[in-house]
């Protein structure tokens, strides 16, 4: 999933054939090289934060706003997926990576720290055997996938929507929102690997891939989370 993900980015993606061009083999490594990468260095700052008590303790004890870490985390976010998805080296997309991966660290382990270490691992499990899953699906039925992107950001976006109307209007439990959230990246992941094979095998389109994807997998990883994991004491 993109957040730079419209018809303008696609075309420039297909258009881009400058470059270092990859076999298939080195394109898709890529791709795993970096998605794992994101993900740990999102479980390295949840190690380094003592499982994120050095982060709440910090909010807690000087009284601090939670929008002091939400609005950073979310420019943090946006520039380094639009540094990731338009810059022209490979190495400036690198960083932009890394940049967004960063500051999805500190969201991800706030919310972290509120479960149980073993929920956190079987929630990390169950992820890792979707997303291969799902991206075997795609592999297996790439024109299905590549058609279900419209319906996919548009079904997103309503049930964003939803929940923010039912939270914050209506006071309402939204749980089993989560399943509906956790269903569609289950989608995205098909989709955004199908599109990520439609592509040339760039560089580029391999870092920029690796971003759709990275995302993908953590905001699944967070709805299984919200599922099935007990809150610590």
């Amino acid at each position: 999933m993109s957040i730079t993900g419209s018809s303008e980015f696609k075309k420039a993606r297909m258009a881009d054939t400058e470059g270092a061009m990859l076999s298939q083999s080195a394109y898709n490594a890529v791709i795993g090289f970096l998605v794992l990468l994101g993900l740990g260095l999102n479980f390295a700052v949840y190690f380094l934060t003592r499982r994120g008590d050095a982060i709440m303790n910090l909010i807690v004890s000087n009284n601090v706003s939670p929008w002091v870490l939400i609005v950073p985390v979310l420019i943090g976010g946006i520039a380094g997926s639009v540094i990731t998805q338009k810059a022209k080296t490979p190495g400036v997309r690198v960083l932009g990576f890394l940049l967004m991966a960063l500051v999805m660290s500190f969201s991800l382990t706030i919310i972290m720290s509120v479960y149980m270490g073993e929920s956190i691992l079987a929630a990390l499990s169950i992820t890792a055997v979707v997303t291969v899953f799902m991206m075997m699906l795609a592999v297996a039925f790439p024109s299905f996938f590549l058609g279900m992107g419209r319906v996919l950001g548009i079904s997103l976006l309503v049930c964003i929507i939803a929940e923010l109307v039912g939270h914050f209007a209506f006071h309402a439990p939204m749980d089993w929102m989560n399943w509906v959230v956790a269903l569609l990246f289950c989608g995205f992941i098909g989709f955004d690997w199908a599109r990520a094979q439609a592509y040339p095998k760039s560089l580029n389109n391999a870092i920029a891939s690796a971003a759709d994807i990275y995302l993908d997998v953590i905001n699944l990883f967070i709805r299984i989370l919200e599922i099935m994991g007990r809150r610590r004491d």
